[in-house]
C-alpha cells in the first residue's frame, strides 16, 4: 500500500479489504497417540533418550499435560516439591491466570533427579551452552520425539490430547476435571468439578 501511494498508483494509504480473497487456513490437526497400546512404546523412547534436561522436560509434559513453552521454561521457584504442587505464574498462562499443577510421584521423582543437575540456577531446564535462550526451547521437545521416530504420530503438544483422552475414556475422570488440569476450565467449573469428585 505504502509503495503504491508513493508511486502514484493510490491517492490514499486505506487499505484494501482482502477478506475472502485468500482462503482461510485451516488449523493442522496436532497428533497425539491415545491408544494405551501404543503409549507403552512412548514412554520407553523417552526413557531410553540421551539428553537427561530433555528427557525430564518430556516426561513432565507428559505427566502434566501442560503446553511445551510453560514446561521448558519453567523456574525452579514455581516449583514445591515437598507440597508436590506447581504454581504457574499468571503471565506464562495463555488464560493469564494463576494455574496450581498437582504433581504425581513420578513427577516428583524426575524433579528430584534433575535438581542435583540444576537446581542451583533459575530454570529447572536450562538451555543448552549455544542456544540463545536462558531455557531450554519447546522445540528441543519436538525434535526429540522427531528423532524418537513419532514424526506424524505424535507431538509434543499431543501429551495434552492423549491425557484428555486416555483420561475421559479409560480412566473415567470427569472431563471438569481434565479441563481444570489442562487450563482450559473456568473457574466456577473447575470447583464444581472438584466438589463432584470429593477432591
Amino acid at each position: 500500500m505504502t509503495y503504491a501511494v508513493q508511486n502514484g498508483l493510490r491517492e490514499h494509504g486505506a487499505a484494501l479489504t482482502l477478506r475472502g480473497v485468500e482462503p482461510r487456513h485451516k488449523k493442522g490437526h496436532i497428533p497425539a497417540i491415545t491408544k494405551p497400546a501404543d503409549i507403552a512404546p512412548l514412554v520407553v523412547a523417552i526413557n531410553a533418550y540421551n539428553s537427561r534436561i530433555t528427557r525430564a522436560a518430556l516426561k513432565l509434559t507428559m505427566l502434566t499435560g501442560l503446553r511445551p513453552g510453560v514446561v521448558a521454561a519453567v523456574p525452579w521457584d514455581e516449583v514445591n516439591l515437598k507440597t508436590g504442587e506447581w504454581r504457574v505464574a499468571a503471565e506464562r498462562m495463555k488464560m493469564r491466570h494463576d494455574h496450581i499443577v498437582p504433581l504425581p510421584t513420578q513427577a516428583i521423582a524426575a524433579l528430584n533427579e534433575l535438581q542435583a543437575l540444576t537446581g542451583k540456577g533459575h530454570y529447572v531446564f536450562p538451555s543448552p551452552a549455544r542456544q540463545k535462550k536462558p531455557h531450554l526451547h519447546r522445540d528441543a521437545l519436538s525434535k526429540a520425539l522427531r528423532e524418537m521416530g513419532f514424526q506424524g504420530k505424535h507431538a509434543t503438544h499431543g501429551f495434552r490430547g492423549t491425557l484428555r483422552t486416555v483420561g475421559r475414556e479409560r480412566l473415567g475422570i470427569d472431563v471438569d476435571v481434565l479441563a481444570a488440569q489442562l487450563a482450559h476450565a473456568k473457574r466456577g467449573d473447575v470447583q464444581k468439578a472438584l466438589r463432584q469428585n470429593n477432591v
